[in-house]
């Protein structure tokens, strides 16, 4: 199930919940709770009372420019365990931008999830409590328990052919660490990672930090803006991080990609390590694990990692921008510790067209002329209706004839689409104008040549 929340005031009473599956019997409802699920939320005022302002447990949330009023957690993020061993777990994935935290103890409370927060200012709790804590309290998952304890976004389908529920204009992959709780931050007032708490044993990737700076582009087409293209970006490893469009503005949101990778280590010099906080020195992408850079060296076998001298493997990310019909651009770019605005130009293939008669090819008295014709690249099979549109990256919408009677292309006739598909709608067995035909009754003229030109 899915549910878009846009411009309402909800409110909730003092409510028991409970569940001593997922939190150990019972609690004060919160104002929302999104449960293996689909929710998102722009621009609503929310009162939550005395109560948390948002629960999930392994959800998708998109929860954006929304005022919350709660006087308990403003968003406690957990993931789904069924409690039989072996059973898949299904943390949550949540992008959280430009919300208002009023009245909160802790901020977030995120256990075995992925989540995105930005541009947002973080309340001081009450003391002793922090604004973030992180939780990962199974034991590691790794390679050589074949990650168990692992956790995955929860399914959007149910099955191949069934209906796609990932939350509308959903920004983030559908991808997560599976053994890391992992918060993501960028443009966040009032907060840093010496007041993000971890809480959990002290396994080196159980827990990750990453800050982040914010990042957007824009997409062109000789020079125009383009609404509605598709943003892909991933990391330097291949994993998908955002699928986002840009606006009518040709702009995608800003969104946030980490420029440094911190985890509370055991054993690094330079720090009372672990010590329940990813901020101590050395804690950063030089030892990490990651290959931030894509050179296939990590941390300290990374000739940028260079406390000395003040270097370190900094971030390379690569971009696939898209809209059909309108082209493709991709390329990579560095994040250092500044926000990125990047531009991508779209260039699009010009359209092929064939004619199946040979050039002198002689007609008795009608002229029918037929052929085919293509936008981009045209293979003979494809396995998916997607790969067919990623190839030609758009249609044919008509071609032109210039028969020998029509002195200008501006009174072009046009020829016949008989392909059978419906108008701009490209699949793996079809495409307009795949076959075309042209004719024209020439019974009244002279025998001779004649020149007819298609375009």
């Amino acid at each position: 199930a899915r549910a878009f929340l846009a411009n309402n005031t909800i409110s909730t009473e003092p409510a028991t919940c409970s569940s001593s599956l997922h939190f150990g019997g019972e609690f004060t409802c919160p104002a929302v709770f999104a449960y293996r699920s689909g929710l998102t939320m722009y621009d609503n005022e929310i009162d939550a009372g005395s109560s948390d302002g948002i629960r999930s447990v392994g959800a998708l949330l998109d929860i954006r420019r929304n005022t919350w009023d709660a006087a308990g957690t403003g968003a406690i993020l957990k993931h789904y365990d069924s409690g039989y061993a072996g059973d898949q777990q299904y943390g949550t994935l949540a992008f959280f931008s430009e919300n208002i935290w009023n009245g909160v103890g802790t901020t977030y409370n995120i256990t075995k999830s992925a989540v995105t927060v930005q541009s947002e200012s973080i309340p001081s709790p009450p003391q002793g409590q922090y604004p973030v804590v992180l939780s990962w309290p199974d034991q590691e998952a790794w390679p050589l328990n074949g990650f168990q304890n692992g956790i995955i976004p929860t399914e959007v389908q149910e099955c191949s052919n069934c209906d796609n529920l990932t939350p509308r204009n959903f920004p983030l992959a559908l991808s997560m660490d599976n053994n890391s709780t992992v918060l993501t931050f960028a443009g966040l007032s009032n907060i840093d990672r010496s007041s993000i708490a971890i809480q959990t044993q002290p396994t080196p990737y159980a827990v990750q930090v990453r800050r982040a700076e914010l990042v957007k582009f824009q997409a062109l087409v000789n020079g125009e803006r383009v609404e509605g293209a598709s943003i892909l970006v991933e990391d330097a490893l291949g994993n998908d991080l955002y699928d986002i469009e840009t606006m009518s503005d040709g702009y995608t949101p800003w969104f946030a990609l980490p420029s440094d990778f911190h985890l509370d280590f055991r054993g690094l010099g330079g720090g009372n390590n672990p010590d329940g906080f990813a901020d101590d020195e050395y804690e950063d992408s030089c030892s990490d694990g990651i290959d931030n850079d894509g050179d296939l060296l990590l941390d300290s076998d990374d000739d940028d990692c260079d406390h000395s001298a003040g270097t370190r493997e900094l971030s390379l990310y690569r971009y696939t921008a898209y809209k059909f019909g309108f082209g493709l651009d991709s390329g990579e770019f560095t994040l250092d510790d500044t926000s990125y605005q990047g531009t991508a130009n779209l260039v699009n293939l010009a359209p092929s067209l064939s004619i199946t008669q040979d050039q002198g090819h002689s007609f008795r008295k009608v002229v029918n002329i037929t052929g085919n014709a293509h936008d981009g690249i045209l293979s003979s099979f494809y396995p998916t209706d997607e790969s067919a549109q990623w190839d030609q990256k758009g249609y044919v919408h008509s071609i032109e004839v210039r028969d020998p009677f029509t002195s200008d292309w501006s009174e072009a006739n046009m020829a016949i689409d008989s392909s059978g598909s419906s108008y701009g709608e490209v699949t793996r067995d079809n495409h307009p104008f795949k076959d075309w035909y042209y004719e024209l009754d020439m019974s009244q003229m002279a025998e001779g040549d004649y020149v007819f030109q298609f375009r």
